[in-house]
């Protein structure tokens, strides 16, 4: 057909849940689209259903040239289902979440140009049964936003480190779960794209249980501090900015046979050229979902 990644903008959910701001935030639709959101008080709001949907191309702009996302969701409460929904082709992330509750299961993620899975200011839901899949850089329609090309399985924040309404050590804590999934990479090299495995950025805490993480381009794990992700943003490229800034990192084609879980643990004494020391060391245990 005629439609390319970028096309048209996304979905956004916005709830009642409660997240991490300290201020009101917008979410990055374009004018007269955008909607004010700073989370409630209530994390088992009901914000409908969504099922058996597929979202195509999206990502374009929005608000100051921000590429929208997929499926953005916003203080979402866990009254919400969120069930067999696909990604095709969108140039920024597929799922992402921004505080709240909500659950998901039965996600695919195809062919993206940023993040399969994204979640921070506060997020605390559970997610079972994830596909994702890259096989070739995605790029936008002529004289469009080209994405960020972070390219990460999951993304997980404490706290975004441009975003002013987000503060360090704000609770709640960013803590959720992903269970059973499959994150594969097929690029041969970093000519079509960078790509990561699970970071923990920020504080951010989080749980990965029963998944395969193969061929991602930069290892399959790592933990960052904020200063290390600027720093080493700042000094170098081709995905090993991570080498400047981690504490733990497993390599490409990590399997999670137990549980891989860093619980919000306070990251001190991150610098360039220094490695984050956290407070609580990543550790794997046996559990299920």
């Amino acid at each position: 057909g005629e439609r390319v990644p970028g096309d048209w903008g996304g979905i956004a959910i916005v709830g009642n849940a409660t997240t991490n701001l300290s201020q009101p935030a917008e979410t990055e639709a374009p004018p007269p689209y955008a909607e004010r959101y700073t989370g409630g008080t209530n994390d088992d709001d009901d914000s409908g259903i969504l099922r058996y949907v597929r979202i195509e191309f999206a990502g374009r702009a929005g608000e100051a040239g921000h590429l929208q996302n997929a499926l953005t969701m916003l203080a979402v409460g866990r009254g919400t289902t969120i069930e067999y929904v696909q990604v095709i082709a969108a140039l920024n992330d597929s799922f992402k979440r921004f505080g709240g509750t909500v659950d998901g299961r039965y996600l695919v993620s195809y062919e993206v140009g940023d993040d399969h899975f994204d979640a921070s200011q506060g997020y605390r839901g559970r997610n079972q049964f994830l596909v994702a899949l890259r096989t070739r850089r995605i790029e936008p329609s002529p004289g469009g936003t080209q994405s960020a090309g972070n390219a990460l399985a999951f993304e997980l924040d404490g706290c975004e480190p441009d975003f002013p309404p987000c503060a360090p050590r704000r609770r709640p804590a960013n803590v959720p779960v992903f269970a059973n999934f499959s994150i594969v990479d097929t690029r041969p090299d970093f000519s079509q794209g960078w790509s990561g495995g699970a970071q923990f950025r920020d504080e951010s805490g989080g749980v990965l249980v029963n998944g395969t993480i193969v061929n991602v381009r930069a290892g399959s794990f790592a933990k960052r501090a904020i200063a290390a992700s600027a720093a080493a943003n700042a000094s170098t490229s081709g995905g090993k900015h991570w080498q400047k800034s981690e504490s733990t990192c497993f390599p490409s084609g990590a399997r999670v046979g137990s549980t891989v879980v860093w619980l919000a643990a306070s990251i001190q004494g991150a610098s360039a050229g220094r490695p984050a020391r956290a407070s609580a060391a990543a550790r794997s245990r046996s559990s299920s979902v």
